[in-house]
C-alpha cells in the first residue's frame, strides 16, 4: 500500500510526502538487522532463523532450568513471524543469551534495545551485557504488553560481550517474550 500526498501553493510545488507500508509489513520479516543506526552486533536479532520450537539454534543459547523456546508463526512476535519465550515457577533466573557479533569499538557508548512483552506477575527482568570485569544492565517489570527496554553503556576496553534477557521467576507460572534484539554504537 503507498499514499502520496502533495500541497501546491500558486502553482509552485511546496511539499511531496510519500508513506508506503514498511516492507516487513506484508513478508513479516523483522526489520532489526538493518536499521540505519549503524551494524547490529545481534546476529538472528528478530529470531526469524530460527526454525524448531524447542532446540534453539545458535547464536542463541538458553540458561537456566525454566521452559524456553520459539514462539514460530503463531503472532506472538512483535515484529516478524518469532520471538523466543521463557516459561518457568522455578523460582530461579532464565534468560535468553548471545555472544556479540562483530568487534565492539573500546570506549564507545553502545545501545541495547530489545522488544519484551512480561506477564504481569514478573517483578524485575533484566536486558544487559556482561563485559569483562562488569554487566550493566536495566530492568523491567511485566505489563502483558511489548515494551521497548534501553540500554546504554560504554564499552570500555572491552571488543566483545554476552548480550543478555532474562527474569528471576517468582515461583509461580510466568513468562516473558523477547523480539527485535539490538545492539549498536551511538557515539
Amino acid at each position: 500500500m503507498s499514499v502520496s500526498f502533495a500541497a501546491r501553493v500558486a502553482g509552485a510545488l511546496v511539499l511531496t510526502v510519500a508513506l508506503a507500508a514498511p516492507a516487513h509489513a506484508a513478508t513479516g520479516q523483522s526489520t532489526c538487522g538493518w536499521m540505519m543506526r549503524g551494524f547490529n552486533h545481534v546476529d538472528d536479532c528478530g529470531f526469524e532463523r530460527q526454525t524448531e520450537r524447542y532446540s534453539p539454534k545458535m547464536p542463541w543459547y538458553a540458561e537456566g532450568s525454566g521452559y524456553k523456546g520459539m514462539d514460530l508463526g503463531k503472532g506472538y512476535a512483535y515484529e516478524g513471524y518469532n520471538n523466543a519465550f521463557v516459561r518457568t515457577n522455578d523460582g530461579r533466573w532464565n534468560s535468553w543469551s548471545q555472544r556479540t557479533q562483530g568487534q565492539l569499538q573500546r570506549n564507545r557508548t553502545y545501545e541495547l534495545t530489545a522488544w519484551i512483552r512480561a506477564q504481569g506477575n514478573v517483578g524485575k527482568g533484566l536486558l544487559g551485557v556482561d563485559l569483562a570485569g562488569y554487566s550493566p544492565a536495566v530492568s523491567y517489570a511485566g505489563t502483558g504488553h511489548y515494551q521497548r527496554v534501553v540500554l546504554r553503556f560504554d564499552s570500555g576496553p572491552n571488543t566483545a560481550a554476552t548480550v543478555f534477557i532474562g527474569y528471576e521467576s517468582p515461583g509461580v507460572d510466568s513468562w516473558i517474550q523477547i523480539d527485535e534484539v539490538e545492539l549498536v554504537a551511538v557515539s
